[in-house]
């Protein structure tokens, strides 16, 4: 099977250079592939981490081809229904609260299912989605979520989305450029929290296992540190920026789970949660 991949040399959070921490060729790692994806995965090439020198940024140095991307996606990994939550509703809320706008204008950037599109919508505001499915676009559509993704937005979600991004630098300028004034870009993205360890249990020889999710072999292309992603988004001119406190709680459902919230989902260990305001 031919995915055509390309080399990265260079971190994709930072632009700056790398070092290598892992080569393994594919066929080694075969029976693994073809048991996560539930199809015979055979390729030639390798699998390779890298660590990038000044943000420690890890990513997989190579990259398959667009086309090989769209089948993994749209063949291979089988989405999944995700009911509107409590936590995009109050997210949603929060962020009206912070910009002091009643009705906002959002963008779910990857929007899978559209969860959080359809929260946006249920709120009432002006929500739009983009995913490169075009099966979800349709679908989205069915629900009155608008899949045009002109103009500017207060708003723009990216739930675990540029881990899987072969040029994250160019999705972040090209939403940059869909930021109102003072828009919010929301990022997601798991974090490398032991990723280190992981690694170096693969060198020694143990076999591939769970640990190796934040670069799972051709799906999570880069697991950011926190300092990469804020390097990231000063190239792009973005700066990022928390609620204060009380505003978060004031958005906050009155459950017990979300209440706890508003502190932990800026210090969660295995995922890195950030605003970035457009300067």
């Amino acid at each position: 099977m031919d995915a055509g991949f390309t080399s990265r040399l260079e971190c994709p959070a930072c632009g700056s250079m790398s070092s290598l921490r892992l080569s393994l060729p594919y066929h080694s790692i075969r029976e693994w592939l073809s048991a996560y994806y539930r199809t015979d995965v055979d390729l030639d090439g390798d699998y390779t981490v890298r660590e990038c020198r000044k943000c420690a940024t890890y990513f997989q140095g190579e990259v398959a081809s667009d086309a090989f991307l769209a089948k993994l996606y749209g063949e291979w990994i089988q989405p999944h229904d995700d009911p509107v939550n409590t936590r995009d509703l109050d997210e949603i809320k929060l962020v009206s609260r912070f910009l002091r706008r009643p009705t906002l204008r959002t963008l779910d950037y990857g929007m899978g299912c559209g969860a959080w599109a359809m929260a946006s919508l249920r709120l009432g505001h002006d929500s739009h989605g983009f995913d490169l499915s075009e099966v979800r676009m349709r679908l989205a559509r069915e629900i009155g979520i608008e899949t045009t993704v002109e103009g500017q937005f207060d708003f723009i979600n990216t739930e675990q989305v540029l881990e899987h991004l072969s040029n994250p630098s160019a999705a972040m300028a090209a939403l940059t450029e869909r930021l109102l004034p003072d828009g919010i870009l929301k990022i997601s993205v798991p974090s490398r929290m032991g990723l280190k360890h992981a690694v170096e249990r693969l060198k020694v020889g143990n076999p591939m296992d769970s640990s190796i999710m934040p670069v799972q072999p051709l799906e999570h292309l880069q697991a950011f540190s926190r300092r990469g992603l804020k390097l990231l988004a000063h190239r792009h001119r973005l700066e990022s920026v928390r609620p204060p406190l009380l505003t978060q709680y004031a958005a906050a459902s009155r459950k017990p789970k979300e209440m706890v919230r508003p502190i932990y989902r800026w210090i969660a260990p295995k995922n890195i949660y950030m605003w970035f305001r457009k300067t």
